[in-house]
């Protein structure tokens, strides 16, 4: 852990995702492109309410289409 702090190597993409993990952040979090700090259950939400809302749209472009004419 220590090299990777010093910046000697850079961990794999799955050692980063494992520490991610390991500390409850986002890569985004732990990389430094972002300074918000969210729990697994928040970032679950987050994707739940985004693909409803991706389903909802799907639905509302199939009705269109059959009432299209």
């Amino acid at each position: 852990m220590g090299r990777y702090e010093r910046n000697e190597v850079l961990p794999s993409i799955e050692i980063a995702r494992k520490i991610g993990d390991i500390l409850d952040v986002s890569l985004d979090y732990l990389t430094g492109k972002t300074d918000v700090e969210m729990d697994k259950t928040t970032r679950k939400r987050i994707i739940e309410v985004s693909n409803t809302k991706l389903a909802l749209r799907c639905r509302i472009n199939i009705i269109e289409l059959i009432f299209q004419d």
